[in-house]
């Protein structure tokens, strides 16, 4: 139908000028999850000047093309964000590319020169900062990365995770962390596949590899070939299979493993890296996408979940798990999202080392 009127379904309600059945024009939309969006409509997608705010009450107001953020528009957050309140910025296709005297977004060259005239000495004295365990205990040593710059909420885990574990699980020298980001250069050493490798090398040489056990943590990207994707604005970056990664594993000599990986379609890692001496956690299945991956969140799904929803308040990593898996699903029912069906492989014998660290922390 053409000419004003109301279009609703079950999960939105669509109001204003309709051509052929879309919106066109002045409009207005409302999702029964809490988004809702008013102004300029193309074809039934925002594009024009509009007001955006999402199911969260972060509320965007600015131009917009074929769905997306594009031109110049002002954020503004429900809750500050890395002490941030609400910006001016500039957006190509839903990417923020620059911001005001608030958020500094570094230029693709600035990141690449600081590459390579900085990074070199950040990771030495990141992993200088390791330390040899103690030969009368089980202790557990972290690596952690967020490995896409492309969106801070990776950058934002490991900062939480980073706090969280040099508090209570001695990651203070014990741990090293690495990721990828537009918005700090100086925090740490970047996330790359050499970094990765790296940070086994002197985790393992630190450790007493037969009995103390590495949490590996990775949150980024993945895709439906199931790898994981490392990206840095300025720089070229290898991806991660699954195959690179269980041989870099493999090859380390560490025996007891924790791996989490927060990605979509990480589920499909587990068959490469599974032993019976390696519990593994993803945030999806090997075919199914996970959620929160974005700017202007603090944490994904599963990495809110996990992390800082249920760790705390559990007395294994296992437990936590199973507590987060519960939460997810409640959430991706309440915003109507397909389920990412969290994966696991729970083999005995790192479970019983798992217990025997905990008993003797």
């Amino acid at each position: 139908p053409d000419g004003k009127g109301i279009a609703r379904s079950e999960d939105r309600q669509m109001i204003g000028h309709f051509k052929e059945g879309q919106l066109d024009g002045k409009g207005e939309y409302r999702g029964s999850n809490g988004q809702r969006y008013q102004g300029e409509f193309e074809d039934g997608e925002y594009s024009g000047h509009g007001v955006w705010v999402d199911s969260d009450g972060n509320r965007y107001e600015g131009e917009f093309e074929y769905g997306e953020f594009h031109g110049q528009g002002h954020f503004t957050y429900a809750e500050p964000l890395d002490g941030i309140s609400s910006f001016n910025g500039t957006w190509s296709w839903g990417r923020l590319v620059s911001g005001d005297e608030q958020l500094v977004i570094h230029a693709p060259e600035e990141v690449s020169e600081h590459f390579l005239y900085q990074q070199p000495d950040q990771l030495a004295t990141a992993l200088a900062g390791l330390k040899p365990g103690d030969p009368e205990k089980i202790e557990l040593y972290t690596l952690a990365l967020g490995s896409d710059g492309n969106e801070e909420v990776f950058n934002r885990e490991i900062n939480y995770i980073e706090s969280q574990f040099k508090e209570n699980y001695n990651a203070g020298d014990h741990g090293v962390f690495f990721s990828n980001s537009r918005r700090n250069l100086d925090g740490r050493p970047m996330a790359t596949i050499t970094s990765l490798q790296r940070g086994l090398d002197a985790i393992a040489t630190n450790m007493d590899s037969d009995q103390d056990i590495l949490f590996l943590y990775l949150t980024t990207h993945g895709s439906k070939e199931h790898v994981l994707s490392f990206d840095q604005s300025g720089i070229d970056l290898p991806d991660l299979s699954a195959d690179d990664l269980g041989e870099m594993l493999d090859n380390s000599g560490i025996k007891w493993k924790v791996v989490v990986l927060s990605a979509c379609y990480s589920g499909g890692f587990i068959d490469r890296l599974k032993n019976d001496n390696t519990l593994i956690f993803t945030a999806a299945a090997a075919d199914k996408a996970s959620f929160g991956c974005n700017d202007n969140t603090e944490f994904t799904y599963f990495g809110d979940a996990f992390f800082r929803q249920s760790l705390p308040k559990t007395a294994s990593f296992s437990e936590a798990f199973d507590q987060a898996v519960e939460l997810i699903d409640k959430w991706e029912q309440t915003e109507e999202l397909e389920s990412s069906n969290p994966q696991n492989h729970r083999p005995e014998p790192i479970l019983e080392q798992l217990r025997i660290w905990r008993e003797n922390r």
